[in-house]
């Protein structure tokens, strides 16, 4: 796409939601896939459907509603995004990565990447929440900017994220998270070898959004929920109902987790 006519309609979709909105806090969160809960329990101040604003890149998979939620945590301004569009769906970098020079565009400064993922590591199960400290790009597709993925990610809110789990009495395990692009889930051969390389976590957005968010001068937070142990580590077939339905039962602990790091780290 021609740079210049990508701003143009970046700034269309912007002028569009400063119509809609008064000031625009500084956080922002995506939701991912079953995670949408989060943002039914945000003191909710306007909520603007993605459908009507210009050039949104709309979702398509189930569990990604596709609403801009502006409201409050606590005493936190925030901005949640409720669903993204992603690799798979044969969308190209600019479309998925849409809202980060949205975002940018209209202020944010801070922004939390959450995402399900599968637990490569055998020690992360099905309800833990997980600390991303670094990336790898199982895809190969060709991320034209910072190649060290471990700068993408701040390592100030990483130790204010850490030290919210700690206030709540738990803690937050970090891990490396190994983007492929899907849409099927990885093959037990597949998974062996992510783990061979390093990875701890397994899912198919993030990256590609945190490289842009980056380059755009984001503080950048990721943090994972474990939704099911990977293939080869769990005797189960995968599919994206077990996905959901593990979010589901874990919405509670997940929202006040959430909402004590989004306090920690204003």
């Amino acid at each position: 796409m021609n740079n210049q006519k990508f701003k143009e309609k970046v700034k269309e979709a912007s002028d569009f939601i400063k119509h809609q909105t008064g000031s625009v806090p500084e956080i922002a969160i995506v939701l991912g896939s079953g995670l949408a809960y989060f943002g039914d329990k945000i003191e909710t101040e306007k909520i603007i459907d993605i459908s009507t604003i210009p050039h949104y890149p709309l979702p398509t998979v189930s569990g990604h509603q596709g609403k801009l939620i502006f409201g409050k945590v606590g005493k936190t301004p925030i901005l949640a995004a409720k669903g993204r569009s992603h690799y798979y769906e044969g969308k190209d970098l600019n479309t998925i990565t849409f809202y980060a020079h949205l975002f940018q565009s209209l202020g944010v400064k801070k922004l939390i990447l959450t995402n399900a993922a599968g637990g490569v590591n055998p020690d992360f199960l099905p309800g833990d929440f997980v600390l991303i400290d670094d990336f790898i790009n199982f895809g190969q597709v060709d991320l034209p900017w910072e190649k060290d993925y471990r700068k993408l990610l701040s390592a100030k809110l990483k130790t204010r994220a850490e030290a919210a789990a700690r206030a709540m009495g738990t803690q937050l395990p970090r891990g490396i998270y190994c983007w492929t692009t899907g849409p099927s889930f990885e093959t037990p051969a597949e998974v062996r070898a992510i783990r061979a390389l390093g990875g701890d976590l397994a899912g198919m957005s993030t990256l590609p959004e945190a490289v842009v968010a980056h380059e755009l001068g984001f503080e950048i937070l990721g943090i994972s929920l474990v939704t099911n142990q990977a293939a080869g580590i769990s005797q189960n077939p995968l599919t994206h109902e077990e996905v959901k339905e593990t979010a589901d039962k874990i919405k509670e602990p997940y929202y006040h987790f959430m909402k004590n790091v989004i306090n920690a780290i204003n």
